[in-house]
């Protein structure tokens, strides 16, 4: 199979709420916790899928937010997801970040773990949260 990344719409069980909400800083990390197997419990979901990425909805947290802001500001926000990395914005309008995949040896094999590396998608949709609340509040 060549499926190298997987869409999670309903993002809400495994982020950090309080991230989202309270605009923590990104050391405080968007992810609840990492994510052992994928779909199912021991993790076989996607063996022998060359996955590198999970992208997960944030859409949720920010869409009704971004569109209550004035069309300018809205397109402003919008070209920024596109240059944020580990962020996009799909054609959907539906808004979502990349986590890469990690595979480790456990004693029931290979499982694959969902882990935000250096923080760095929380750095990304941290900002973004600062510039929608900047827009918000012009």
């Amino acid at each position: 199979s060549s499926l190298t990344e997987v869409i999670f719409l309903g993002g809400q069980s495994v982020l950090n709420h309080e991230f989202l909400a309270r605009r923590l800083s990104s050391e405080e990390g968007i992810l609840k916790h990492e994510i052992v197997g994928l779909l199912t419990d021991d993790g076989s979901a996607f063996r022998g899928c060359p996955l590198t990425r999970v992208k997960i909805s944030i859409s949720w947290a920010v869409s009704e937010r971004i569109a209550r802001l004035p069309p300018e500001c809205r397109l402003i926000v919008e070209e920024r997801i596109r240059n944020l990395p580990r962020l996009e914005l799909m054609q959907d309008e539906n808004v979502v970040a990349h986590f890469p995949l990690v595979s480790r040896e456990s004693r029931d094999g290979a499982k694959l773990y969902i882990k935000d590396t250096d923080n760095k998608t929380a750095a990304s949709v941290y900002w973004l949260l600062q510039l929608i609340s900047f827009h918000e509040l012009r």
